[in-house]
């Protein structure tokens, strides 16, 4: 008997108590015995083939958007009708709220791939009503590339071993996930050594709820226990940068203040 299959819906937009209409993506993990869905939400209601839903990567997921009025704009349902011709209904409730979504880092590793090196980056997210998507970068360095260009990561990047090039978009699978990875093949590959005593990995990350509130978190994370020289501190100079347009950018030099370990 095959199972129920996980149903999710997350908001297309920020949401907002005063506006008429919502928009909404329901997501199934598992589409290969439904055969249409079933919608209304404060519109006539209608049917759409499973065909018009749009598959996820080539797996047996399918998402479709659709919008909700009125009354219903908060609490939006669907019916999922399989091949048995059974009707699984689901809905959710956005309560409005105004408390941001905390995320944190909670681990940088590498992991082998078809015999190829990659590394991850993992963080948490929750938040009181629904996270509409999660972001994540990172950049991995060497540490003793890094020193040779005087901490500037601007320059260090050129020769990065991992670069998500900006940050990449997670999104939800299932209403109550807390955990979202990115990752990406580590060229040129590290050897034991180097991922124990001469990796930096720089991870960043952003979550934004269903009513626009949002957290991140910026870290700068060691790979190893002890890098050649022991970190005891980063500063930066100039300490403050005033930017009075978003499309403006800066390289900081970052001083490492570090002793020769015994």
């Amino acid at each position: 008997m095959r199972a129920q299959p996980e149903v999710d819906i997350r908001s297309a937009d920020m949401l907002s108590s005063s506006a008429d209409t919502a928009n909404y993506v329901v997501r199934v993990n598992d589409c290969s015995e439904v055969v249409a869905f079933k919608l209304s939400n404060g519109f006539p209601s209608t049917t759409v083939a499973a065909s018009e839903a749009m598959s996820s990567n080539g797996d047996p997921s399918c998402e479709l958007s659709f919008a909700a009025q009125g009354a219903s704009r908060l609490t939006p349902s669907v019916g999922i009708v399989t091949g048995a011709g059974q009707t699984v209904s689901y809905q959710e409730t956005f309560a409005p709220e105004s408390n941001p979504p905390v995320i944190e880092l909670a681990d940088v590793r590498f992991f082998d791939v078809g015999g190829t090196q990659h590394i991850a980056v993992t963080a948490t997210a929750v938040d009181d009503s629904d996270i509409r998507r999660v972001s994540l970068s990172l950049v991995g360095l060497r540490a003793s590339s890094l020193r040779s260009v005087g901490g500037i990561i601007e320059k260090a990047r050129q020769h990065a071993f991992a670069d998500t090039h900006g940050l990449v978009e997670v999104v939800p699978q299932t209403d109550d996930q807390v955990t979202f990875e990115v990752s990406l093949p580590v060229d040129p590959p590290l050897s034991s050594a180097e991922i124990s005593s001469n990796g930096v990995v720089i991870a960043e990350g952003r979550v934004v709820d269903a009513f626009g509130n949002h957290g991140s978190f910026s870290r700068l994370v060691f790979t190893g226990s002890d890098v050649n020289e022991r970190a005891l501190g980063l500063s930066a100079s100039p300490s403050q940068i005033v930017f009075t347009s978003l499309l403006e950018s800066a390289s900081i030099p970052i001083t490492n203040t570090a002793s020769t370990p015994a």
